[in-house]
């Protein structure tokens, strides 16, 4: 796949990433976890780098409804103060989309 150019290759092109990436950690939920992490029921790193994942999804608008292991993930952990303090949107110098 090559580099996009205009806002809707942009936006096909990041549909496309996501739907590869997630639907790989979906599967990997689906035969490992039973908690409310992606490892358990513990923080771990997974839960680290999927929340920014899902929070660009989301910001880029992609379908997300084949993911409900990971949004269950991203919903609890979004919860959480540290999650909270960490979310794009409550950093210095923050511009909204």
């Amino acid at each position: 796949m090559t580099t996009p150019s205009s806002d809707s290759q942009k936006k096909n092109w990041y549909a496309h990433w996501i739907k590869v990436g997630l639907g790989a950690v979906e599967r990997l939920l689906e035969k490992n976890n039973s908690g409310n992490y992606c490892v358990g029921d513990q923080v771990t790193l997974a839960d680290c780098f999927l929340i920014p994942q899902w929070a660009n999804a989301l910001r880029m608008e992609c379908e997300l409804s084949h993911y409900p292991r990971c949004q269950k993930v991203y919903q609890h952990c979004s919860a959480l103060p540290e999650f909270i303090v960490a979310a794009p949107e409550n950093q210095p110098g923050f511009i909204a989309p």
